[in-house]
């Protein structure tokens, strides 16, 4: 053998030497020698040490949190507008402006179209009353019989109503436009020049001594509360110590589109500082009921459901539960056999298992 193959050979005897003596020690450090049985060192699983609570039979009242707004309360908002195309002559008022009864908001006056059907409806009226002054007259010399000098009277009725009723808009001239009732200018959709339909909002205004709040709840929540319930509403900024005692007025059967809640509609005693728009909070006691009261820390999610262990005869027993009412550090559960006379596991579940034996260990 040559000098190479010498030393090819003393290399691989070194090689398996060290990997004998690793897997030695490696087997010693796992409570095992080489050859040994696997799970020979094993141990037997240990009783899990917890410790548990009374679990109580009571009520659980909570208070459900929705936020909201300031909104006019119903026949508290009004739109002006007028009857017949208008043209936009002057806008005297901003929005947020505050107005008294028969303040000047702005002024309108007649469009192209509508001037030209208020003096159609002039020549109409002339030219039905002289129809008519004629029938007459043929009817004296029983050249028209009664059937003509009805249909001419009835022509004449007709083409006058129609202009007392375009006179009764106020066509022909400028308007000026007033508020009708004390309030708050909201919305102004319009500008100068622009000529608008008939029936067209020109000016939204609101009542400021008839406002609401209009709260926004779960559609899960809303079935818990009742039409006359008790609020507590207060300005979500906190910057104000406005707060007050309330109820519901309404609860809506459908969702709001828009935000996807249901809408609860919260009154406002008089005298009330809140403003019109302005973001506040609501705290609604939900309807409580008596059931069993455990620790907030003994219920554990598992999976998209609840959990919690009680001890029955040194074990611990699983149950599924389902979470009621939440107060501060306490949760109301109900779940199928579920015995308020056993303890409930409050530290060390995170470690159980269903059937495993328990240890209790003294409450600190």
């Amino acid at each position: 053998m040559n000098r190479l193959g010498s030393v090819r050979s003393f290399l691989v005897a070194g090689l398996l030497m060290a990997a004998l003596a690793a897997g030695f020690f490696w087997g010693r450090s796992r409570g095992t020698a080489p050859g040994a049985k696997e799970g020979a060192g094993e141990q037997d699983p240990v009783t899990a040490t917890v410790q548990v609570a009374a679990m109580k039979k009571g009520v659980l009242e909570s208070n459900l949190a929705a936020f909201g707004s300031i909104v006019p309360a119903p026949g508290a908002a009004q739109t002006i507008s007028v009857a017949y195309e208008c043209r936009i002559t002057s806008i005297v008022v901003s929005e947020g402006q505050v107005v008294t009864t028969g303040a000047p908001l702005l002024t309108v006056s007649d469009s192209p179209d509508a001037l030209l059907a208020l003096e159609q409806a002039r020549i109409d009226e002339k030219a039905a009353e002289a129809q008519l002054q004629q029938t007459r007259h043929r009817h004296e010399l029983k050249l028209a019989d009664n059937g003509q000098l009805a249909q001419a009277e009835q022509a004449f009725d007709s083409a006058r109503a129609r202009l007392k009723s375009l006179e009764a808009r106020h066509l022909g001239g400028p308007q000026v436009l007033r508020a009708k009732a004390p309030g708050v200018v909201t919305r102004i959709p319009v500008q100068v020049g622009a000529v608008l339909p008939p029936g067209s909002s020109l000016v939204e205004l609101a009542d400021t001594q008839h406002l609401e709040s209009r709260l926004g709840v779960e559609p899960k929540d809303a079935a818990r509360l009742r039409q006359g319930g008790a609020v507590v509403l207060s300005i979500v900024d906190g910057k104000s110590a406005s707060t007050i005692q309330t109820r519901i007025r309404t609860i809506s059967p459908a969702i709001n589109p828009t935000t996807r809640l249901v809408d609860v509609f919260v009154s406002l005693p008089q005298g009330h500082s809140f403003l019109l728009g302005q973001y506040v909070r609501g705290r609604m006691p939900e309807a409580a009921h008596e059931g069993l009261i455990v620790p907030y820390g003994a219920v554990l999610p598992d999976e998209g459901r609840y959990v919690l262990f009680t001890i029955r005869n040194g074990h611990a027993v699983r149950h599924e539960v389902q979470i009621l009412v939440q107060s501060g550090d306490r949760v109301q559960v109900a779940g199928p056999e579920l015995d308020g006379a056993e303890p409930v596991v409050v530290q060390g579940n995170y470690e159980l298992q269903d059937g495993m034996a328990v240890l209790v260990e003294p409450s600190r």
